[in-house]
């Protein structure tokens, strides 16, 4: 079987930088484990000690005292040292993929990626399979039918008394945006949680998804495109867990994640953003609440990305929707602008949602801001501040000016910081 591997372009990685529940709970994940010592020992290989597929496996575990070191230890050298091989691919003419070719030539597609972690689990004594399913990678539209065959090899290892999956193809690298193979170790795809493999991994034999519960192909084909960034930051699907919404343009996705991850996302059409709509993301108790408003009809992605408060990294693509609206909205309000400061500090808008204010009109300003001091509206380079009920801040005001802002003073902070925009219109 000739099988091809979907993973993100540079293109892609450069755009995710620039920008009833389903549980994904992180305990009893052995990818916790510290691995340093037996990377490191990978990393040392000496080359004679690569003479063979025998001669390798048996110093790649000499150094492991547990049936889990064996495993990473094989699955790191496999996803160092194989390139993926993009002539092959593009050319169509997939070459010899069998464990002893991959072994000599260090180049191949996820057939020999498979196969080659294999042999090393044989020749090691660690039990492990070669597995044949379905993937959804990159270039996969959420909802879209799967392929009629199998696309994608990986591998089942065993380790104790239980099976686990890993993607050695998806966790060496990717190809960028100018065909070239980059490698990039990616460790999500090692031993991940039944859980969470199933968002992107359908085997052909049910069994093999080591679920309680199998999955059917038109389930697996409908659900939400979770991508690894999702179940780092701990997210969960509250709303939605199907990946394509029909609206009528305005709608809502609620995801469930800890207190210090911050969401944000975008609407494209095609390959290109549509500035036309507008998303909005604030906390709602202990859930994430995004509210989209699409006014064209149409069918569109919705992006969603991921991030932690702590500032340290950057946003990261973490899921996306499929979304077709019926029909072209009559108008379109869209939302207030919000900054870095209102996600960070868990501030939340109970009115006004429009981001357009009519001149002249009065308007009452509603919202919750935690643990601030005050909060204040300003109009026209007048400040006044709202009044304070624990939690919820709320005052009138009179629209003009060209926009309102929406400022907030946090215990420490002598400065205000500016939450949310209003654009003024006549």
């Amino acid at each position: 079987m000739q099988t091809r591997m979907r993973y993100p372009t540079l293109l892609a990685l450069l755009l995710i930088v620039l920008l009833g529940t389903t549980a994904v709970g992180q305990s009893g994940d052995l990818r916790n484990s510290s691995f340093e010592a037996i990377d490191q020992h990978v990393a040392d290989t000496p080359a004679g000690a690569a003479g063979s597929i025998d001669s390798l496996a048996k110093y790649l575990v000499s150094a492991a005292k547990t049936d889990l070191e064996k495993a990473r230890s094989i699955y790191k050298w496999v996803i160092s040292n194989v390139s993926y091989d993009v002539e092959a691919f593009e050319s169509g003419d997939y070459g010899d993929q069998s464990a002893e070719a991959v072994f000599v030539t260090r180049r191949t597609l996820c057939g020999g990626y498979s196969n080659l972690f294999h042999a090393l689990c044989k020749a090691a004594g660690v039990p492990s399979e070669v597995l044949f399913g379905y993937s959804r990678g990159f270039g996969y539209v959420t909802g879209a039918p799967l392929d009629p065959e199998p696309d994608h090899a990986w591998n089942s290892v065993k380790i104790g008394d239980k099976w686990y999956l890993l993607d050695a193809t998806w966790a060496s690298g990717y190809v960028d945006g100018r065909g070239q193979f980059v490698r990039k170790p990616f460790d999500h795809y090692f031993l991940t949680p039944p859980d969470q493999f199933i968002y992107d991994h359908l085997p052909q034999n049910e069994k093999w998804q080591l679920l309680d519960k199998p999955m059917a192909k038109a389930e697996f084909e409908q659900l939400v495109y979770l991508r690894p960034a999702f179940f780092r930051n701990r997210l969960q699907v509250v709303s939605n867990p199907k990946g394509i919404i029909d609206s009528d343009c305005c709608f809502a996705v609620v995801l469930g994640g800890p207190d210090d991850v911050m969401l944000s996302a975008e609407v494209n059409r095609g390959r290109d953003k549509d500035e036309s709509a507008f998303t909005f993301v604030q906390r709602d108790g202990a859930d994430l609440r995004l509210n989209t408003v699409i006014p064209r009809a149409g069918k569109y992605t919705l992006r969603l990305f991921c991030k932690r408060k702590d500032g340290s990294n950057t946003y990261e693509w973490a899921a996306d929707y499929s979304v077709k609206v019926a029909k072209d909205a009559d108008t379109v309000q869209g939302f207030p602008k919000t900054f870095s400061t209102f996600q960070e500090k868990d501030a939340s808008v109970i009115a006004p949602m429009s981001g357009r204010l009519k001149a002249g009109t009065t308007e009452t300003f509603k919202m919750r801001a935690p643990g601030a001091d005050a909060v204040a509206v300003i109009v026209d380079g007048q400040w006044s501040n709202l009044a304070r009920n624990g939690d919820v801040f709320e005052g009138t005001a009179t629209i003009k000016g060209q926009t309102i802002q929406i400022a907030a003073r946090f215990p420490g902070n002598e400065s205000y910081f500016v939450l949310l925009k209003y654009d003024v219109v006549s």
